[in-house]
C-alpha cells in the first residue's frame, strides 16, 4: 500500500482554505475559538496561557485497532502555538478547520519511527493533499492521548520507515 502524493502549491492550498471557510463560515469550532482568544496575533515564540483541549473522541473501530482505553484526543495550546509559528497561515487555518476530520476518519494509520515522541501517525487525504497528524497514544488509564504535530505530506520520504497498521481501503491492514 502506498500513499499518493501531489505537489502542494500556494493556489491549491488557498482554494482548500477558501472552500472550507465558506462551508464552515456560520460555525466555529473550539480550536478556532481558542486560537482567537489565545494565539491569534501573538509574536512568534512568545509564551501563552497553557490549556488542554479535547479535539474529538476516536471512533470505536479506531480505538479497537489501536488497543486504547482512552478514546479522547487532546491538543495543547503550546502545540497550537507551535503550528501557528512554524506553518504558513493557509496551512495552519486549514489544519484548524480539518483536524477533527483527520483524527476521526483517517485514511491510513501508521506506526511512527522509533525514537519519536509520537508513536502513531494518522494520514488523511483531503482534496488530493495528504495531511499527517502525529499522535502520542498511551495505553494506560490515567494518561491522555495528545496531538504532537500536523503537517501536509509533500513527499513519501517520511512514511518510508513507518509500518502501516490500518487502511480505510478495506478496513483491515494491508499485507
Amino acid at each position: 500500500m502506498s500513499v499518493k502524493f501531489v505537489k502542494v502549491s500556494f493556489f491549491s492550498v488557498f482554494f482548500l482554505i477558501t472552500t472550507s471557510i465558506m462551508k464552515n463560515s456560520k460555525k466555529t469550532n473550539n480550536l478556532e475559538r481558542i486560537h482567537q482568544k489565545t494565539i491569534q496575533y501573538t509574536i512568534p515564540n512568545t509564551l501563552i496561557k497553557q490549556q488542554t483541549l479535547i479535539i474529538c473522541i476516536l471512533t470505536e473501530k479506531i480505538a479497537n485497532i489501536l488497543s486504547v482505553q482512552k478514546q479522547k484526543i487532546y491538543i495543547t495550546t503550546k502545540c497550537l502555538k507551535h503550528l501557528y509559528d512554524k506553518k504558513p497561515a493557509a496551512i495552519y487555518d486549514f489544519i484548524l478547520l480539518n483536524l477533527k476530520l483527520i483524527l476521526k476518519y483517517p485514511t491510513y494509520i501508521y506506526q511512527n519511527k522509533p525514537g519519536k515522541r509520537a508513536n502513531i501517525c494518522f494520514v488523511k487525504q483531503i482534496k488530493g493533499i495528504n495531511f499527517l497528524c502525529a499522535l502520542e497514544i498511551v495505553k494506560r488509564k490515567k494518561t491522555k492521548n495528545f496531538v504532537v504535530t500536523v503537517f501536509p505530506l509533500k513527499k513519501e520520504g517520511y512514511l518510508k520507515g513507518c509500518a502501516l497498521i490500518w487502511s480505510w481501503k478495506d478496513g483491515t491492514p494491508s499485507s
